[in-house]
């Protein structure tokens, strides 16, 4: 059925509404009797359930209307009322045509019980038979003075209801007013309806009406929106389903912010829904400051109190450790609670009494600071130690801020500071004349090879020869003895087997040593491999051999020769801060010579200082040695006594990876030979007809140019002339490498040699990012120049 229901209070009209569509019937609803026949002129309902005393127009107008304009005359009426005045309403609403009367409040089930019977019992003919009787009449107007009546008496009744709901509310505002907490009532869109004023005033400033009607969120500062409450309430603005709390920042009316811990509460109606939010704010600012200030402080004092890199002890009269900072912690290598509570000597020594010159007990008898420098034997330290007071109010001592500084890296390091000044006045001496001289070398080893092959074996020219390739040699190895301590430039190491090398160089000094001086080696085959130059690692071997072996000249000796593996400790070398804990190569020279004292010994590494005699000695070999066991990541130790000999022992790090074998000293296969079209560019003109010559010997076409700008303009013009080009890198107007670039960019697949004497501008980043694969260093032996152009050639193929 359809069912129109008239009453003008809403909780009622909602009731009955639930009732009827549970029930699986369509309800209309009207607040009134106006409403209702408006309803009833555009559809007549099945059914009309109407209250009685209602504004505008209420049951009994509404009923009477619908008899009149014979409005839905078959449609059942029935009225649900309360009784005012006895059976006088029922009997009334009846007289005029209604179908049936209910009396409020009734349950559901019997509510609907009741309708149900009403129907039943209708007949077709209705009482009334549709019109109002005289008598009907009558008691229609004497119902003006009956609704006034009862209307009188609910009107008193209501008047009684809100005195006692203002005094209850007055009540309820005094004690709201009298929170000291801010307490904002709020809607569901989180605007401010009510809030106690004093409490507001107090703490943030604003009176009540600044803020009614305003968004919470615009209490909330701008600068701080980040915070998570905010985000909720402001930007998703979440609906409160449960209670939160946080702590955040509120606004005042004069711009300043305080900081509030705020609990948000759901404010539920009867039924249990959701109809805003009680938020509580209490000013936390002093609080939470003074906590910070504490805190901060605190941590001040301790970053503070740890950051001092030197050794800080607080200490009681007793000696006995109150507080002591990180770098005590990592002195001892000990946790706070193995350190409080203990002795000052006991931690340092071990001891049961305090260590003798100790400034802490002079300190701690005269009440004045004390220092000395204390050499540490166990720990093999230096450390500078100090005692200062600590006193009370009355001035009297209580304890003392113990302080003991490392300085022994500082004292190892002006050590080496002195020698590294000494070698790089040496450095730079090496490096500006290397160029030139690898160039005359070139000449005269390259010229000398030459003409060694056109001269008969055994003859006395070719022996003369050889005696000048043999010089060439030791200058070339001077000159590399020179550079290896001046070179600034990346090296390019390999994994090297340190025995093989080893035992090539004592086979050479084996032919050269006199008989009266005896070898003995002692080689452990096991050894790992290191990650060096085999070169450089070879010259160590030659240079500390060749010094331990002049020793004993005069009068013969033992030359011993030990290459063992080691696991070593920091701690075992304290004059070396630098060194690493791990696995190295010990590589032990010794000799039974006349040996040094310890003035000599602390300049050996000097550049030419030496104790030999005039022309038995550079003074170079032992600043050599030095340079490239650094170069290596390496150390070396040097111990000697007038007439008990010396030992060196170097230690170089274990390579991380191993199995690699070092490469062949000596290349003993042929030199390969080729038919391709050379350029060779150099400045120098005796060195492009060496290398012209031998070039052609192997079978190259070789086009040769003393200028690197003209070389340059005819491989632009016929690039395709050239399968190679080797250069120099020194070159007047154009060097070697910005000359590879210019060909590189005209012919990409153009394998280029770079050749140099020495020159700091090249490294290996340089030559890489250049295109350049092949470099190679002046003098070069035809060997070398023979096999790295066919490698050249074969690459780029």
């Amino acid at each position: 059925m359809k069912i129109l229901i008239v009453e003008d209070l809403m909780d009622d009209r909602r009731l009955l509404r639930y009732n009827i569509e549970r029930r699986g019937h369509e309800v209309l609803e009207a607040a009134n009797g106006e409403e209702a026949l408006a309803l009833v002129q555009q559809e007549c309902p099945d059914l009309i359930i109407s209250d009685l005393l209602m504004p505008v127009l209420d049951g009994f107008g509404l009923l009477k209307r619908l008899k009149e304009n014979n409005l839905c005359q078959d449609t059942p009426f029935i009225v649900y009322s309360s009784v005012y005045t006895g059976d006088n309403e029922q009997e009334m609403a009846l007289s005029l045509g209604a179908d049936g009367f209910l009396v409020k409040p009734m349950v559901p089930d019997v509510f609907w019980q009741g309708v149900e019977d009403i129907l039943a019992s209708l007949s077709k003919e209705k009482n009334g038979g549709g019109r109002i009787s005289a008598k009907n009449e009558e008691f229609f107007e004497k119902y003006a003075s009956m609704v006034t009546a009862r209307l009188q008496i609910k009107v008193r009744e209501l008047e009684k209801t809100k005195n006692d709901l203002a005094a209850r509310e007055e009540k309820y505002r005094v004690l709201f007013s009298s929170m000291e907490d801010v307490i904002l009532v709020l809607n569901t869109k989180w605007e401010v309806e009510d809030g106690n004023q004093p409490a507001l005033r107090n703490q943030l400033g604003l009176e009540l009406g600044e803020v009614v009607g305003r968004e919470l969120c615009s209490l909330f500062p701008d600068k701080i929106s980040h915070e998570k409450i905010h985000e909720k309430i402001c930007q998703r603005g979440e609906h409160l389903e449960q209670s939160i709390s946080a702590q955040t920042h509120f606004i005042k009316k004069d711009g300043s912010t305080i900081l509030c811990h705020v609990a948000f509460t759901p404010l539920v109606d009867e039924a249990d829904e959701i109809i805003g939010v009680i938020a509580v704010l209490r000013d936390v600012t002093a609080r939470v400051e003074a906590e910070e200030r504490i805190r901060q402080a605190r941590q001040e004092w301790e970053k503070t109190f740890d950051s001092i890199d030197a050794v800080v002890i607080l200490q009681d009269k007793d000696m006995r450790i109150n507080q002591i900072n990180a770098a005590g912690l990592k002195l001892f290598q000990k946790d706070l609670s193995e350190v409080v509570g203990h002795y000052c000597y006991e931690m340092f020594e071990g001891a049961d009494e305090p260590c003798p010159g100790c400034p802490v007990v002079e300190t701690l008898a005269d009440a004045t600071p004390h220092s000395c420098e204390i050499v540490h034997e166990v720990m093999r330290k230096t450390f500078i130690v100090s005692g200062t007071p600590i006193l009370n109010e009355a001035g009297d001592i209580k304890g003392v801020a113990h302080f003991v500084k490392d300085i022994t890296e500082q004292k190892s390091l002006e050590k080496q500071l002195r020698q590294t000044q000494k070698l790089e006045a040496i450095g730079t001496l090496a490096g500006g004349i290397a160029h030139d001289f690898n160039n005359i070398l070139s000449a005269i080893i390259g010229f000398s090879q030459l003409l060694e092959e056109r001269l008969a074996p055994g003859s006395q020219e070719r022996s003369d020869v050889e005696q000048i390739l043999k010089a060439g040699d030791r200058a070339k190895k001077l000159v590399q003895q020179i550079l290896s301590f001046s070179r600034s430039g990346e090296q390019k190491f390999d994994l090297l087997h340190v025995q093989s090398i080893v035992k090539e160089a004592l086979k050479l000094l084996r032919a050269s040593i006199p008989s009266t001086i005896e070898i003995r080696q002692k080689i452990e085959e096991e050894c790992p491999n290191i990650f060096g130059d085999a070169t450089q690692v070879h010259q160590v071997m030659m240079n500390l051999c060749t010094n331990a072996y002049q020793s004993m000249l005069d009068k013969g000796g033992i030359l011993g020769v030990q290459l063992s593996h080691k696991m070593l400790d920091s701690g075992d070398f304290p004059d070396w801060p630098d060194f690493r804990s791990g696995p190295y190569v010990e590589l032990e020279v010794s000799d039974t010579g006349e040996g040094m004292d310890s003035e000599h010994i602390e300049k050996i590494f000097e550049p030419y200082f030496t104790t030999k005699t005039t022309g038995k000695g550079t003074g170079l070999g032992l600043s050599v040695v030095h340079g490239i066991v650094q170069k290596h990541n390496g150390h070396i130790y040097v111990y000697s006594k007038p007439g008990e000999g010396a030992v060196f022992r170097v230690y170089l790090p274990v390579a991380e990876t191993n199995g690699v074998h070092a490469p062949d000293l000596q290349e003993t296969h042929p030199v390969p030979h080729g038919d391709e079209n050379l350029m060779i560019v150099d400045d120098e003109d005796f060195l492009l007809k060496i290398e012209k010559r031998v070039l052609e010997s192997l079978g190259y076409q070789v086009t040769p140019f003393t200028s690197s700008v003209e070389a340059l303009a005819a491989f632009r013009s016929s690039p395709e002339s050239y399968d190679l080009v080797i250069t120099d890198m020194t070159m007047p107007h154009l060097n070697g490498l910005d000359m590879a670039r210019e060909m590189l960019q005209v012919k990409p697949e153009i394998p280029i040699i770079m050749c140099s004497g020495f020159s700091n501008l090249l490294n290996d980043k340089k030559i890489e990012g250049a295109g350049i694969h092949f470099f190679l260093e002046k003098p070069i032996g035809q060997s070398l120049l023979g096999r790295t152009v066919r490698q050249a050639m074969d690459k780029s193929k």
